[in-house]
């Protein structure tokens, strides 16, 4: 029968060797170490089958490189609330945390988020990745944009369009000043309604002077040039349907009443948040102190009801691909804002011999990627929906959605033709009956 990790090290001998020559220790009479761990998907999977559980992923492999590293065998256990560890208003410990500091583990796997307090009570071998708090939400529906005719050109493009209509304006006035004394080139004609006819692609009066068909002929290529950009860009932006994102800091959520932000209880961020140390702590505070801030028990899962979640990076990758299996679809994203990075790594029992020999392997395990290898090997889809589009390309026929910011346009024009003919019309009254008026 293997022996426990404390009777291999008292052998005498062992320890010494240990604590002398980490790098290359390795155990003669192989002990059995007692590991504990709870289940994080996509690192580590807990599978129960007929009563019995057995483990599976990148942190198993991990477990298994150090024991044959180490000559060490090992019994994996399952702490009963099934907690990472946070620290209780007695200032005990609960969970994996608590089990270490109780000696009731040699060794915990999982990828533990450092913090201050928690690196108090236990020790952190080398750090193997970098964990990350994010904001989860669902995507909005596929929506169509019925202005993006308009954002087919950008501000600028449309006001160097505008100012460059302008500037063949001028030049028109200022080479044209001493024919329009003798009435050869009006000025309505050839400023206004020569360039405006080019512009929509109507068929214009031959100008019969050289420097002005110059002009005109400059003009007409760059508006040519320019609709046709138009008219082939603008076919394709109403074949585009928009799937928003509004949400993608702490401050978007405190934003809007409506939204009701969910996260996993007793957990290192939980902790972050009763001490309000930064401003984003602050603003999650006071979300739980109006009630917009909800903490439920492990197994804790994003998509269960219309929330925001919170949630530990890698964990929202792996929930977020599998919502994506499940519905073929990437209906949740991940917000920009990062509101916290933890080391993570490993955590041992305070004052343990094996922190040296384990982090020199880990050491030479990061240099190799191989951790980052398994992971991916372990789950392909992992990033799937990490980089999907916003916008998403669809092939129908127009519809009035799709077109009804044109014919808003359309009747807006249209209304204020009306009401300048009628403006007009009364105008051309009251001049003529002024005119009758004074030959009278």
């Amino acid at each position: 029968m293997a022996r426990s990790l404390q009777e291999v090290l008292e052998v005498p001998g062992v320890l010494e060797e240990l604590r002398q020559h980490p790098e290359t220790f390795r155990f003669r009479d192989g002990p059995n170490l007692r590991v504990m761990t709870v289940q994080s998907s996509p690192d580590l999977d807990i599978i129960t089958h007929g009563g019995r559980d057995s483990f599976v992923g990148p942190l198993k492999n991990l477990l298994d490189l150090l024991s044959h590293s180490l000559n060490f065998t090992y019994t994996i256990t399952q702490p009963p609330d099934g907690r990472w560890g946070g620290k209780l208003p007695n200032g005990t410990w609960n969970g994996l945390i608590g089990a270490a500091i109780r000696n009731e583990t040699d060794l915990v796997l999982g990828l533990m988020s450092m913090s201050k307090e928690r690196k108090g009570a236990v020790d952190f071998c080398y750090q193997i990745e970098v964990g990350e708090l994010v904001l989860v939400a669902r995507k909005g529906s596929l929506e169509v944009d019925p202005w993006a005719f308009l954002s087919v050109l950008s501000l600028s493009t449309w006001l160097l369009l505008f100012l460059a209509l302008l500037a063949s304006g001028t030049a028109l006035v200022v080479l044209g000043l001493s024919r329009w004394a003798r009435g050869r080139y009006p000025f309505s004609q050839a400023v206004l309604m020569d360039l405006l006819r080019i512009l929509v692609q109507q068929e214009m009066r031959s100008s019969p002077h050289s420097w002005q068909r110059c002009i005109l002929g400059s003009w007409l290529l760059l508006t040519t040039v320019l609709a046709w950009a138009y008219c082939s860009t603008v076919t394709s932006a109403f074949a585009v349907r928009f799937a928003s994102r509004p949400v993608h800091s702490v401050r978007d959520v405190f934003a809007d009443d409506r939204l009701v932000v969910v996260m996993a209880e007793a957990t290192v961020y939980t902790d972050n948040i009763e001490r309000e140390e930064t401003e984003v702590f602050k603003m999650l505070a006071e979300l739980k102190r109006q009630g917009r801030l909800i903490y439920q028990p492990l197994p804790f899962r994003i998509g269960q009801g219309d929330y925001v979640f919170l949630q530990h990076g890698a964990s929202a990758d792996f929930e977020i691909a599998e919502e994506y299996l499940k519905s073929g679809k990437c209906e949740f994203y991940k917000g920009k804002e990062r509101l916290l990075y933890l080391p993570e790594s490993l955590v041992l029992p305070k004052g343990s011999p094996l922190i040296h020999a384990i982090n020199h392997r880990l050491r030479r395990l990061e240099m190799s990627g191989i951790f980052s290898k398994w992971r991916k090997d372990a789950f392909p889809l992992l990033n799937r929906c990490s980089y999907s589009p916003e916008k998403i390309l669809v092939k129908e026929s127009l519809k009035y959605s799709s077109i009804r910011g044109m014919l808003l346009l359309l009747a807006s024009g249209l209304m204020a033709a009306l009401v300048v003919f009628f403006l007009e019309l009364k105008v051309a009254r009251i001049t003529i009956h002024q005119t009758i008026t004074n030959s009278t």
